[in-house]
C-alpha cells in the first residue's frame, strides 16, 4: 500500500458514513472556509508516526477531538478517517528567531518572537489592577483600558489602546524594575530565573509589548518579566496620557529554566492507550499505569511517580537535565533525535519484582502540534520507565528548537491548514485489536 496527502477544501472532501452510503459531499460536516491535508496512510506505522494527535488519545477522549468516517477511494478502497471537529486548533510552528546559535552549553537569550510566542498562553486573557478610582487591565496580544467601578458595573471606560503586533522587543533592565526584586536561581515557582539573562549581575531581561491608537492618542507599554505569577503589578502614567505597566509571568523566567514553559500545563494530563496499559502523565503531578476493562472502567492501577520537584530542580541547575533523545516509532526503521527536558517522577507504588518504589523520568520535548501528548513509553528496568512527551510550547526555548528549524512535520505540510488522516481499514482493524484489552 502507498500513502500520500493532497491539499483540498471543503468542496474537495468525499465521505463515506462508517453506515455505509452512497458517497456524498461533505457540506456542514466541516467547519471554517480553510482548506485541509487529507493524508493517506497505507501501514500502521506510518500512522502511528505522521498523526499523534489521533492515536494519543485514548477512545473517548479521539471521539471528542475528531469525527471518524470511512472514505472510499476511487480503486474501491475504504480508509477510516479522522476529521478535526469544529474548534479543532491545527499545528502551528513557533516563532522563529529562537536559536541562539553559540553552541557553547551556555543559557542564550530569548529572541523577541520567541518571547512573545511563550507568553501566547496568556492570549485571551486579562490582568487588572485596583489603583484608587482608577483601575487598569492589560490584554496581552488585544488591548489596554483604563476604567471606574461603580459597584460591580464598569463606568467612564477609557481605551488606551490596541495592540502593535509585529512590534516586540527586548530589553535589559535592572533587576528591581516594576517594584519587585528578582529571585534566585531555584527559587520561587517555575525556577525563577536569577539576574543573569545576558546582561550581568543586577540586570533582567524584559519583553515590550507596545499598545497605541487610545482616546485622546494614549498610548501603553506593557513590560513583561519573570515572576512567580501572572500579575499586573503597577501602571504609571508619565507624561501625561503615556502609561507604562509593570507585569510578571513565570512563561518569561530565565530561557535557561525550560521548567517555567511547563508551568502552565500543570493542570492537564496527557495519555497514552498501547496494547494491555494506558499510560498517564499529569504535568507537575503524578504518573501512572492502568489497565482499561472493555466497559471502560480503570482497574490494575499503579502509580509510577509523584513530581519530585527538589530532584528535577537540582538536576535543571545542574545542566544535566537537557539530553539528547532519540525518537523512534513503533515499526519504523527511521529515528529522530531531539533535544529533551527532564524531570523526575518518584516514590511510586512498590514493585513485586524489586521491592523498590517505582520511578520514572519524563522527557519533554518541542514537536509541532496543537496540543501536548505522549510519544514513547520505555521500561529500562524492571519498574524504572522513561517517558517521552510531546510538548509544542517548548518550542520556544532556543536550547530545545530541532537542528534546522524543523519540527517533525510531513514534508510540504501547509500549517494554515488541517489535517485528515486516513488509514487503510485492515490496518485500523489491527491497531483496535491489539488494543483490544484495553482501549480502542
Amino acid at each position: 500500500m502507498t500513502s500520500g496527502w493532497w491539499k483540498v477544501g471543503l468542496a474537495g472532501l468525499a465521505l463515506l458514513p462508517s453506515g455505509g452510503g452512497a458517497v456524498g459531499r461533505s457540506s456542514g460536516m466541516l467547519a471554517g472556509d480553510g482548506s485541509y491535508v487529507i493524508k493517506v496512510h497505507g501501514e500502521l506505522s506510518s500512522f502511528e508516526k505522521k498523526a499523534p494527535e489521533v492515536v494519543s488519545l485514548e477512545a473517548g477522549e479521539r471521539q471528542n477531538a475528531f469525527m471518524q468516517h470511512t472514505m472510499t477511494g476511487k480503486n474501491g478502497a475504504r480508509f477510516e478517517c479522522f476529521v478535526p471537529r469544529p474548534g479543532y486548533e491545527p499545528p502551528r510552528a513557533p516563532a522563529e528567531g529562537g536559536a541562539s546559535g553559540d553552541g557553547d552549553g551556555a543559557a542564550a537569550a530569548l529572541s523577541a518572537d520567541a518571547a512573545s510566542n511563550a507568553l501566547q498562553p496568556l492570549s485571551g486573557q486579562c490582568a487588572q489592577l485596583s489603583a484608587g478610582f482608577w483601575w487598569y487591565e492589560v490584554c496581552p496580544f488585544a488591548k489596554a483600558n483604563q476604567y471606574h467601578m461603580e459597584g460591580k458595573t464598569r463606568s467612564t471606560v477609557i481605551k488606551l489602546g490596541a495592540y502593535a503586533a509585529g512590534e516586540d522587543s527586548l530589553e535589559l533592565a535592572h533587576t528591581g524594575e516594576g517594584g519587585v526584586q528578582m529571585r534566585g536561581a531555584g527559587e520561587g515557582e517555575g525556577g525563577g530565573g536569577g539576574g543573569s539573562d545576558g546582561g550581568g549581575a543586577g540586570t533582567k531581561q524584559v519583553l515590550v509589548q507596545k499598545f497605541g491608537g487610545g482616546e485622546g492618542e494614549r498610548t501603553l507599554l506593557a513590560r513583561w518579566s519573570c515572576g512567580s505569577e501572572n500579575k499586573l503589578l503597577r501602571v504609571v502614567e508619565a507624561p501625561a496620557h503615556t502609561y507604562t505597566s509593570y507585569l510578571d509571568s513565570p512563561l518569561l523566567c530565565s530561557p535557561a529554566h525550560v521548567s517555567a514553559l511547563l508551568v502552565p500545563l500543570r493542570s492537564s494530563c496527557v495519555r497514552k492507550a498501547e496494547g494491555w496499559w494506558t499510560h498517564e502523565v499529569c504535568f507537575g503531578a503524578r504518573v501512572r499505569q492502568y489497565h482499561k476493562s472493555k466497559e471502560g472502567a480503570e482497574e490494575q492501577e499503579h502509580v509510577i511517580g509523584k513530581f519530585n520537584e527538589p530532584a528535577s530542580a537540582k538536576l535543571e541547575a545542574s545542566g544535566d537535565a537537557l539530553v539528547e533523545e532519540t525518537l523512534l516509532s513503533s515499526g519504523a526503521a527511521d529515528a529522530d533525535t531531539v533535544t529533551a527536558f527532564v524531570q523526575v517522577y518518584s516514590g511510586g507504588d512498590v514493585c513485586d519484582l524489586t521491592g523498590e518504589p517505582r520511578v520514572a523520568k519524563v522527557m519533554h520535548h518541542c514537536a509541532s502540534g496543537h496540543a501536548p501528548y505522549i510519544s514513547g513509553v520505555r521500561e529500562v528496568r524492571s519498574c524504572e520507565y522513561e517517558i517521552t512527551v510531546a510538548v509544542p510550547s517548548l518550542c520556544a526555548h532556543p536550547k530545545m528548537q530541532p537542528s534546522g528549524g524543523k519540527l517533525g512535520g510531513d514534508d510540504g505540510d501547509d500549517g494554515d491548514s488541517q489535517s485528515i488522516h486516513c488509514l487503510a481499514q485492515a490496518e485500523w482493524a489491527k491497531r483496535t485489536a491489539s488494543a483490544a484489552g484495553g482501549d480502542a
